[in-house]
């Protein structure tokens, strides 16, 4: 898992590997990943826990012979290892986990795409927008709607500001997750065609979606805001952003 202040906590995989070695009285610690690169740190082991410096060496993506090397801390235990480096995004946090992923955990990370809103019968595009997903402790998740932009309704532009629902349920066997967050009591901002910025509480309020095996999600989500008589009704369809 991989995240920075730049996108949200993400799913990278299980084929990044740990390697422990000893040489004379010096311990060592070798990280190796596809896309977060070598990392090289000496360490020292203390009743199972490990800490240590080195460097994380990362190649460029648009040019893969180049590569950047970066100042690197690592932390943890034997199955559970953390690596922080300051100098990558505004402080990249790389977490290794021995063992397989839980599969809620595979769907962590942020999704880009269209939104296509119902509105009176008609539909309209929101574009470059985007659900992002944590995993809380009991395995729910905490889902961020990013702000979106509908443009040209009968209303004028709509302007919605970003906002989270927390504790939405995922059924493992189906791959889906939904959460009626009507009582949720979210406000939102938002701003319908030349008007002003204004707070609502969201009524009416469902999501439900699935992920795909190849990166894709889709979302349905409905609500009402401010004095709207009728539901937005918004599919969503994109794929995870790595």
């Amino acid at each position: 898992l991989v995240s920075s202040p730049l996108f949200t906590e993400t799913y990278y995989g299980e084929a990044a590997k740990m390697e422990v070695t000893q040489k004379g009285s010096k311990s060592y610690c070798k990280f190796t990943d596809a896309t977060w690169g070598t990392g090289d740190f000496e360490i020292t082991l203390n009743q199972g826990k490990i800490s240590g410096n080195g460097k994380l060496k990362i190649a460029n993506p648009h040019t893969p012979t180049a590569a950047k090397e970066y100042d690197a801390t690592l932390s943890g235990t034997m199955k559970s290892i953390d690596i922080n480096v300051p100098g990558l995004m505004n402080k990249t946090t790389i977490k290794w986990r021995f063992g397989k992923a839980p599969e809620n955990i595979k769907h962590t990370g942020t999704y880009m795409g269209e939104n296509v809103f119902a509105v009176m019968g008609k539909n309209f595009t929101s574009k470059d927008t985007g659900y992002s997903f944590l995993v809380n402790a009991d395995g729910t998740y905490s889902i961020q709607v990013l702000g979106q932009k509908i443009e040209n309704t009968p209303m004028g532009n709509i302007t919605l500001g970003a906002y989270t629902i927390n504790n939405v349920s995922y059924d493992v066997n189906t791959k889906t997750f939904s959460k009626n967050y009507s009582s949720d009591n979210i406000n939102v901002e938002y701003k319908m065609g030349e008007g002003d910025k204004k707070g609502t509480v969201l009524r009416n309020a469902n999501i439900k979606g699935t992920f795909g095996a190849d990166g894709s999600l889709k979302v349905e989500n409905s609500f009402q805001f401010g004095a709207m008589p009728f539901p937005l009704k918004g599919v969503f369809n994109g794929n995870i952003k790595k």
